[in-house]
């Protein structure tokens, strides 16, 4: 607070989850390892596709897709459109729509969660030098998604909110080893 309000410099918001991120205007080509992940979002949370790319120590994450899709025709669309014949691995949540995605042809998978997953996919993530390629709700996500604070005592586990795109990524990081 003190160098912001005092001293007048910029600094990242506490508690941050993906605080050190670098921000690229498009995903690069000629990457060889590159996986999908799909957050559920119906009429207000967006769904997130997300595609992951991994080169070396870096990772490379790019919103495919970022709004409401309130029917599975839609969804099945923007897959189709932007990952058709590829892995997507998807919240595990809905498995009705996971079905009906199925019944479409397309490759999309459930998750396994499991107790502390979405501090291991975080995990995972961070052992990469993350490169966000910009897009609107990905950088209110980036500066949002934060870990719990109650009465001023910060956890060492994020809010629930702020996290569809991250959430994506996380559902494809774990479930391919990255």
């Amino acid at each position: 607070m003190w160098h912001v309000y005092g001293l007048g410099l910029r600094s990242a918001p506490e508690g941050l989850i993906f605080q050190h991120v670098t921000w690229i205007n498009k995903f690069p080509e000629n990457i060889e390892r590159i996986y999908y992940g799909l957050d559920f979002g119906y009429t207000e949370s967006p769904s997130a596709l997300s595609r992951i790319g991994v080169d070396g120590e870096n990772i490379y994450l790019e919103a495919l897709h970022y709004a409401p899709t309130p029917t599975e025709n839609e969804l099945i669309t923007i897959l189709k459109q932007h990952c058709d014949g590829k892995i997507v691995w998807a919240d595990s949540a809905d498995p009705g729509m996971i079905g009906k995605l199925r019944s479409a042809n397309l490759q999309v998978y459930a998750v396994y969660k499991f107790d502390g997953s979405i501090k291991f996919g975080i995990s995972v993530l961070k052992k990469y030098k993350i490169h966000l390629v910009d897009h609107p709700g990905v950088r209110r996500e980036q500066a949002n998604y934060k870990r719990k604070e109650i009465n001023g005592i910060r956890f060492d586990e994020p809010i629930d909110d702020f996290n569809h795109f991250f959430d994506a990524c996380r559902y494809s990081a774990i479930m391919n080893r990255l």
